[in-house]
């Protein structure tokens, strides 16, 4: 409660504006891939090229865009993003091309990338205590999670299959977002404005960042198990849909509505016990108890009977109580090896690991179209077990750290 009361009023803003606009995009991106196929006739892999690429330009541009802001500032990056997201939704809504979403798509997945290392970077100017940090990173996972929750039931009951015009819908969201940041900005407290304003220390050169960035071990380890944790992911947004969309699933509409609906709803319930019950946990013990809910969900996948809908609902159950484990956790592990001055563009290199989820659509199509949906999920199992097995080794060198500093100090 302590932490609720002293959190800034930007803050507040932004956690709003994570709300609606998750809420709106998860309205309507689950069935991007069924439009695709159904109604342009594009393949698995096809649907998952043109995700992809749109994905791994906007990671560059995400890296860069981190260092920027450490010199720069936040706030132009923020309401860059913003615009960007409304001109990509306007585009969908009226163009039917697969040209037009070609560049509505490359528009949004830039938009993204400019958003994840900034706001995370203006978090850490806006609060000093790391506890307050780590506070803040679980509501805006809890925000993510409930605008998820509700944003494919109101995709259901507007019918987005048959309407691209709802679109606007999702652009009306961002509008509403920048307007509130900006109003927030203008009138900030004189606290809120020195620490959001760009730094005045002579940026370092792309050859000093790169070489600190690349002598961090542990952020190289740690962006690597990430990149493949998101590529397992992945296979749930693209592949999993496209699996279903191509086997001819029961009710599948309403199928995977529910199961992005359950997803959130769970993350939602159990979100409160995992951070009150798992607190004395270490991070990487964290890390491969939320993987093995993931192995479960690729176990079940890979087995599960296309007719069987409960079965689906229990993938979706177990990814969700992986996810609520593991994804606030990815940002904290950055807050914490990161260097001060260096906050913007430490997040700015974790959006590589969106590496792993923008390959997922065309690698996992590919393996979708040539091998069937239970290999895909057989590979994703082995990949899990692959992380696994890097924590492990993380935490026997935290171990051993921990016990050198022990008996140093005694």
């Amino acid at each position: 409660m302590n932490h609720i009361r002293t959190l800034p009023k930007l803050v507040w803003v932004l956690l709003f504006g994570v709300f609606i606009t998750r809420g709106s995009f998860y309205m309507i991106w689950p069935y991007l891939s069924i439009i695709l196929i159904k109604q342009h006739q594009l393949s698995a892999s096809e649907v998952g090229a043109l995700l992809s690429f749109a994905g791994v330009v906007s990671i560059l541009i995400g890296f860069m865009v981190g260092s920027l802001s450490d010199f720069i500032g936040r706030k132009w990056f923020l309401l860059l993003s913003g615009c960007l997201n409304i001109v990509a939704f306007c585009m969908l809504a009226t163009l039917q091309s697969i040209e037009g979403y070609a560049i509505a798509i490359f528009l949004s997945s830039i938009g993204r990338a400019i958003w994840e290392p900034t706001i995370s970077a203006l978090f850490n100017d806006l609060m000093e205590c790391p506890t307050q940090r780590e506070f803040a990173f679980q509501l805006r996972y809890f925000a993510i999670n409930v605008g998820s929750a509700i944003g494919p039931l109101v995709g259901i009951w507007l019918s987005i299959e048959g309407d691209a015009s709802n679109f606007f819908i999702t652009a009306a969201s961002y509008l509403m977002f920048i307007s509130a940041m900006w109003l927030a900005w203008v009138t900030p407290s004189t606290q809120t404005v020195q620490k959001t304003s760009a730094s005045t220390c002579t940026p370092p050169s792309k050859r000093e960042i790169i070489s600190t960035l690349g002598n961090d071990k542990q952020l190289l380890v740690i962006v690597l198990a990430n990149i493949l944790i998101l590529f397992i992911y992945g296979q749930q947004d693209s592949t999993l849909i496209q699996y279903l969309t191509r086997e001819s699933a029961e009710g599948l509409m309403s199928l995977v509505s529910m199961m992005v609906a359950v997803n959130s709803l769970v993350t939602v319930v159990s979100q409160y016990f995992v951070v009150k019950h798992l607190t004395r946990l270490s991070i990487n013990k964290k890390m491969i108890l939320g993987l093995m809910f993931f192995a479960i969900a690729q176990i079940i996948c890979s087995q599960n009977s296309m007719a069987f809908y409960w079965g689906w609902i229990a993938v979706a159950v177990a990814m969700s109580l992986g996810q609520t484990i593991i994804f606030p956790l990815m940002t904290v592990q950055i807050d914490r090896i990161a260097p001060e001055h260096l906050k913007g563009t430490y997040y700015g290199a974790s959006s590589f690991n969106a590496l792993g989820y923008v390959c997922a659509p065309y690698l996992g199509g590919m393996i979708l179209d040539y091998w069937g949906g239970p290999v895909v999920f057989q590979i994703m199992f082995g990949l899990c077990i692959w992380v696994v097995l890097i924590y492990l080794r993380l935490e026997k060198k935290h171990s051993e750290t921990s016990q050198s500093i022990r008996s140093t100090t005694y």
